[in-house]
């Protein structure tokens, strides 16, 4: 698996980490409602913000402007990862589930 401990700054172009789930449909609705959930996002990171958890450890979030967005939403920094390294993180997950 391909992780490590991620280093942005803003401006950097970034893709949202594939999800741990498997979608599986049998009816043509199934269908539709997997692939709204299936959609590969990819934008720009503009600000870093720093929160407390319950331990008061600090933990990075970014705000994140998604292509075709007008506002930006928070991430997490561990959902988030490089453009350049996504399609690596994409094959190792789906090496784990056996597809």
């Amino acid at each position: 698996m391909t992780k490590s401990v991620q280093s942005f700054e803003v401006g950097d172009r970034v893709a949202e980490r594939p999800k741990n789930s498997l979608i599986q449909f049998t009816t043509k609705e199934g269908r539709q409602r997997a692939a709204a959930n299936s959609g590969q996002r990819y934008g720009t990171l503009v600000e870093c913000v720093l929160k407390k958890n319950a331990r008061k450890d600090e933990i990075r979030y970014w705000l994140v402007l998604w292509d075709g967005s007008k506002t930006p939403s928070l991430h997490c920094q561990g959902r988030l990862c490089r453009i350049e390294e996504h399609a690596a993180i994409a094959h190792d997950y789906r090496e784990g589930l056996g597809i």
